[in-house]
Order: structure tokens, then sequence, then C-alpha cells
């Protein structure tokens, strides 16, 4: 008996091959004898033979491609993909699973993964297998152990509480009390408010103070359209109770500060504000804001116009630290100590300077990510750095797929959330379409090997090259999760970043860190001038770009399957080395862009959760209903449906065909095959009377519990009011074919209802409620 891994002698299988034509050969012959009556046909029996050879040939070749992966440097880096699709199936799972059931389901799986450690695919579809159970664990586990005390109802509380953070503005600001503490008959526990309040109300507050403050609160909002953003999910693992505004101004507790130290945490934040202020007032105006977005991550101060610019020109990536800037950090750190070092010859013979610089370059790159306030991309651009600077300490590879992997993991394990959101999947993304591409066998190293040694020119010409390629490779990976969760991409983002990126990276950040250094002794004016020089050059090109015709697609909102899809496409194309590679990206985005093709609906009237806003869906765009005006919930809606123009413009519009006065509304909306439906709004119960008496047969009302319309023989009535808003989330109604949608789930009475207007009702929170919801 052979054992596994040993050679084996090639010629008995050559024989068996050759037996097998043989026999194969002898059959088709025959079979073509017979079906031509006896007389032989040798030209069928060839081709039939031929064509079963390149069948088996096909399949050889597959299966040896299928084991040329199996055996890639790479198999590993599939790991944190499978646990990643564990985390998006527990979080789109329509009920909370069992705990115990799943601990006992990844038992069993570790086991038989262990009993099939020597086989070959049965091992593969085990462990595959057992790192999507081991994602819907860790996300279980992370919702478990948080356990964040959510508001169920708004009103008014007497709030006692600890300063976490401050984010001032121009007229009012952002406060967050942590381990806040209602002072009434009956207290209530909440993790964390998050509050706004007028300056002249905290003006003596600091970051880690305990305060007492009267507060307004409401529930944090869930998705202001169903299946968008999940801000109420969010706030879940963030630690927020709930949100609102001060009313009045907070005071101190007192005898408070006698014995009280501040923590950690609350130090560093201070600091960072700290750092700020001295920012901004070495650097008057938009250009300190932008300072202490890019060197400490507090981005208040930058202007809706500049924000907004960025965003079009495809420069919005700059103010979030990230990979970019942390890149640039340590490459500034550790080729600064390197060229000093040079220059030293004794030094730079005898010892291993390298090493130094890589562990300076780590201790900096830890201190910026203290000062950057540790976000998601942050830590994932640290622990890169990390592995790579540690990687050059040990003598190890340190761009390669391995370490990318590692640091996915660490974060998947510790707080599998992030797989949710905007920063972590762009983030990474970008970083695996990078490292594919500039490897040693990538297509950045065939670039360089083409263009050789010959001169500055060509040089100058391959680093151009590979700045445009980055600029290209990076807005092609994140593109898929930048529409899906903004709706929205940069038409030009290549000619902005290529335009702006020299000046961030060879002017910017340089001063930018220079300037840090020299903080502690005053100086740091000198280098914030060259930095201001260089922010001027950034914001007029962001300006220019984002005003050219065009420079804006607005797709509206996608499915987020669609999206997942679309970036395991591109992970194949990553991650395999052969031609399965291409096969594979081609069959995910065939199946990507058919999601949801043939059950898209025709939306007609939006509602938000708190029924005082609705938008009608119009061949011109959305058209907003009632009085409520709220400009980020229009925004997001118009995006969503894929309307480019300008935000306050459409809501100044005076839209006809409605008619309002402070107890409520009338308007009519266009449902099934151009039925026109009449629709009543209520903000105060005395026009209940009137709304059931009339023609309306879809009512909308802000009351949360509004009574039963009475019978009425002619016209049906439908009440959607604030209770059912406030279970079920924002609302979307759709134009339905009564005689095509037989098999539509009727859930409740009001979706029963609204099925007989010619209406299907969508809402942005499921029935069974999750821990977040």
């Amino acid at each position: 008996m052979t054992q596994r891994g040993s050679k084996q002698d090639p010629k008995p299988e050559l024989g068996q091959q050759t037996a097998d034509l043989e026999a194969e050969s002898k059959l088709l012959s025959q079979v073509g004898f017979l079906a031509s009556g006896g007389s032989r046909v040798p030209k069928t029996a060839k081709a039939l033979r031929l064509l079963g050879t390149k069948s088996r040939n096909g399949r050889d070749a597959f299966a040896q491609m299928v084991q040329n992966e199996a055996r890639s440097p790479d198999v590993f880096c599939w790991v944190p993909v499978f646990m990643s699709l564990g985390i998006l199936g527990y979080f789109s799972m329509a009920r909370e699973p069992s705990g115990l059931a799943l601990v006992l389901l990844l038992t069993v799986l570790m086991v038989t993964t262990w009993c099939l450690r020597r086989t070959d695919y049965a091992l593969r579809i085990a462990l595959a297998a057992t790192l999507l159970i081991a994602g819907v664990t860790l996300a279980k586990w992370q919702t478990e152990r948080t356990a964040t005390p959510l508001l169920s109802a708004a009103g008014t509380f007497q709030l006692s509480g600890r300063v976490a953070d401050i984010v001032p503005g121009e007229q009012r600001s952002r406060l967050v009390l942590r381990d806040a503490t209602d002072l009434s008959s009956d207290p209530i526990a909440l993790a964390g408010v998050q509050l706004s309040a007028f300056n002249q109300h905290i003006t003596d507050l600091q970051i880690g103070d305990q305060v007492w403050a009267r507060a307004r609160l409401e529930p944090l909002s869930g998705p202001l359209i169903p299946n968008g953003y999940d801000f109420r999910r969010i706030g879940y693992f963030n630690g927020l109770s709930a949100r609102g505004f001060l009313l009045g101004e907070a005071i101190p507790e007192l005898n408070f500060n006698a014995d009280h130290r501040k923590s950690a945490a609350d130090w560093l934040t201070g600091f960072r504000k700290s750092i700020s202020e001295r920012l901004k007032d070495a650097l008057p105006g938009e250009a300190g804001a932008l300072a202490s977005a890019l060197l400490v991550g507090m981005r208040s101060g930058i202007s809706d116009t500049t924000e907004q610019a960025l965003r079009h020109s495809g420069l919005a990536h700059i103010l979030a630290i990230s990979g970019l800037h942390m890149a640039l950090v340590t490459a500034l750190l550790f080729g600064t100590i390197r060229l000093a070092a040079s220059f030293a010859r004794t030094v730079s013979a005898r010892y291993q300077v390298k090493k130094w610089a890589a562990a300076a370059a780590l201790l900096g790159a830890l201190g910026y990510l203290a000062l950057s306030g540790a976000g998601i991309s942050a830590q994932r651009a640290f622990l890169m750095a990390a592995v790579f600077l540690v990687a050059i300490m040990f003598n190890r590879a340190a761009l390669t797929m391995r370490n990318v992997a590692l640091e996915a993991i660490f974060i998947l394990v510790f707080q599998p959330s992030a797989v949710l959101t905007p920063g972590f999947q762009m983030s990474f993304m970008a970083v695996i379409a990078l490292v594919a591409v500039y490897r040693r066998d990538g297509v950045f190293s065939r670039i360089q090997d083409r263009a050789g040694g010959m001169g500055m020119v060509k040089s100058m010409a391959t680093g151009t090259a590979g700045l445009a390629l980055t600029s290209i490779v990076a807005g092609f990976a994140t593109a898929p999760f930048a529409v899906h969760h903004f709706y929205q991409f940069a038409v030009y983002g290549l000619a902005g970043n290529l335009a702006a990126m020299p000046l961030v990276g060879f002017l910017v950040m340089p001063s930018g860190i220079l300037a840090l250094l020299l903080l502690p002794f005053g100086l740091e004016w000198m280098p914030l001038g060259l930095m201001e020089l260089g922010l001027d050059g950034v914001r007029t090109v962001a300006q220019h770009v984002s005003s050219w015709e065009g420079a804006v697609s607005i797709p509206g909102q996608q499915p987020a399957l669609r999206a997942i899809l679309l970036g395991l496409a591109l992970i194949c194309l990553c991650l395999l080395r052969t031609k399965l590679r291409f096969v594979a990206a081609v069959m995910l985005a065939f199946s990507a862009f058919a999601v949801n093709a043939g059950t898209h609906q025709s939306p007609v009237l939006l509602v938000s959760q708190d029924g005082k806003m609705m938008a009608e869906v119009t061949p011109d765009g959305l058209e907003f209903r009632g009085t409520s005006r709220n400009s980020f919930v229009a925004g997001i809606w118009m995006r969503a449906l894929g309307d480019g123009r300008d935000v306050e413009m459409v809501l100044k519009q005076d839209h006809n065909g409605q008619a309002c006065d402070r107890t409520g509304c009338l308007f009519e909306i266009e449902t099934h095959a151009e039925e026109r439906l009449q629709v009543a709004t209520i903000n105060r119960v005395e026009a209940m009377f009137e709304a059931c008496m009339g023609n309306a047969s879809l009512i909308i009302s802000s009351l949360y519990t509004t009574p039963p319309c009475p019978l009425q023989p002619t016209t049906q009535k439908v009440i959607i009011d604030k209770s059912f808003l406030a279970a079920r989330g924002s609302v979307v109604l759709s134009a339905v074919n009564r005689a095509s949608a037989t098999n539509y789930p009727i859930q409740d009475s009001v979706s029963k209802g609204l099925y007989e207007l010619g209406l299907k009702i969508e809402t942005s929170l499921p029935v069974r409620k999750r821990h977040w919801n």
C-alpha cells in the first residue's frame, strides 16, 4: 500500500490509460459499425474518440487546477472570508439563533474536521462549514456581551453621566455622556447618550467630568429606508442607548472634582482635543479643520461644501485616517531614521539599522493610532503596518496576503460587527486588491521589469503609473460597497486622486507629522504653513473636479447580496492563481447583476419612522408631502432612489396637488394602472373626524395611538399610525398588480388593507425583533 505523499511509479498509470484508450476505441468502433447497419464509419468513430479524449483532458485539467489552488500559499486567506460570510449570515437572520445550539454545532464541526484531517476534499468542505459557523458564533457572542440597553420611548429625563466626548460646532455641539443614569423615581440605566447642545450651555465642560443634565431623549433611529444603513444597530454595538438634545445647562456634580481621576480613555480624548485646538489656532479657518481631521481624526469645522467637493471628486477617503495615513507616517519615520543612519557609516556598517528603524516606526504608528481615535479603518491600518514592520524585524516577507488575512482574523474575533461597517469593507477590499497588484508576481512588478533601470525618465514614468494604478485598483475594489452604502460614486475619482494625492503624500502629511513632533516646543507653526499650502491645493483640486458635468453618478439603492457577490468576485481574482479565478469571477459577477432582476418594485410613497415626513415618487423624482422637512432624511431618500437633484432646492419647492393646514394634509398618489389614491396626514387628533368622513383611503398619523374610523360602506380606510411605525420602522409603499400577485404574504391587517388598495408595504424593521431592534 502506497503511503500518502510518497512518489508513485508513473508507468502503471500510463499503461492503464493506454488500455482504457484502446478499450474505448474498440467500443466506439463497434458503435459506429452497428449504427451504419454493418458498414464501418471510421470518421465518425474517430470524431467520437477525439471528443471523449478532449472531455477527459478537460476534466483532468480542471482537477489539476483545483489541486494547484489547494496547494496555493493564499489558501489560508480564505479563513477570514468564510468567517465574514458567517457573520453576515448571522446579522441577516430573521430571528435570534440559540447560543447553546451554535456552540454544540461548532463543536461537532470541529470534531468532524479533525476526524477528516487525512482526507482532501471532505476536509476542506468541513473546514469551510466550521469557519462559517464560527463567524455566526462570534457575532452571537459579541451581541450577548455588548447588551446595550436601548431606550424604548421618547421622554424628558434627568440625567447623570460622564462626559466622554465633545464635538464642537458653530452654534451647537455634540456631547456624548457615558454611564448615564436617569434620576427619576424609576431610574433607567443607559449605557451612553448622544446629545445636541448649544455652545453656551457647555462652555466649562471638560472630558471626564461627571455632570447633571436635563435632556429630551428619543430612541435611536432604525434604517431610514428599508434595507438601508441601520443606525440603531451600529449604536447598539457602539454603546449608545439614545439620542436627543440638552434642555438648559449641563452642571458638574458637587464635590466631584475633588476625588475623581480621569480614565485613560478620557485623558486621551482630552489630549486629542487639545491638539486639535492648537492646530486650529495655528491655522484659522477650514485649513485648521482639515489638518485636525488628518492628524487627530477630529473632523468638526469642515464645511458641508468642502465635504461634498471631496466626496464628488473621490477624495473623501483622506478625511478618514486609514491605510494611506498610517503608511505615510510609518514610511516617513522609517525612511528618516535610515537616511540619518546612512551618514554615520560606522553605525550603519556595524548594526542593523533597518530593524531599529522598523521598531521606531512601529512605536510611531502606535502613537498615531492613539491620536487618531482608533477607528476601525485606523485599527486595520495599524495592524497592517505592525505586521509589515515586524516582518522586517524578523527578515520575513512583508507584503503578503497572509498578513492581510491575519489582521482581518484579529478584528473579526474581537469585533465581528465591524464587518457591517463601510470602513471595514472598503479598506480591506482596497488592501486585498493592492497587495495582489504589487506583490512579486503582480502587475506592477511586471511593469517595473519591463521598464528596467534605464534612467530617471522611466523611473518617474513608472512612479506615475504606480500612482495611477493604485487609484484605479482602489476605486474599482471599493466601488460596489460605496454604491451600496452611499448610493453614489465619483466618476472622475481617478483624475482627482492623480492631481491631489502627490500633494497629500509629499507635502501635507510630512508637514503634519513634523508639526506634531514640534508641538511640545511651540514651533508647529513652521511646518503648518507648508501644510496649509498643500491643503489649499487639495481643496482647489476637489472643487475643480467636482464641478465637472456628470462628476457624480447616483445609481440608487442596490441589493446587499449584489455587493457581496461582487466582493467575492474580486476576492477570487486576487486569491486564486490559476485560470479558475477568471471563471469564478465571471460567474459571481453575472450572478450579482442577475440578483433581483425580475422582482423590482415600483415605489410610490415613502414614510419616515415618526410619521411626519413623506415623499411621493414621481417620474421627475421625489416630491415631498406633508409639512415636515429633514434634509438628512431627504438626502438619503433621494440618493437611494437615484434622484441626483440638490436636496435643499427640492425641499424649498412649492409642491402643487396637496392642501395643508396645521392639523394635516391631503394629497393623491398614483398606484397601479394610473389609479389615483387619496392620502390624508394627521398631526392633531381633531383632524381625525374629517379624515374618516372624507374620501381618503390611506390615513398616515403622527399620533402614537390613533382611534379607528367608524365603518364606512363606500370607502375603505387603512390607518398607519406612529405605533405601527415605531414597531416596523420607515415604510416604502409600492404599486402592485393584484391580478398577478396572488402569492403575496399578508402579515397583518395594515398589509392586507394596503394590498386591497393596490399597494405593497415594505418596512425597515423586522416583525421578529433582534437585540438591537
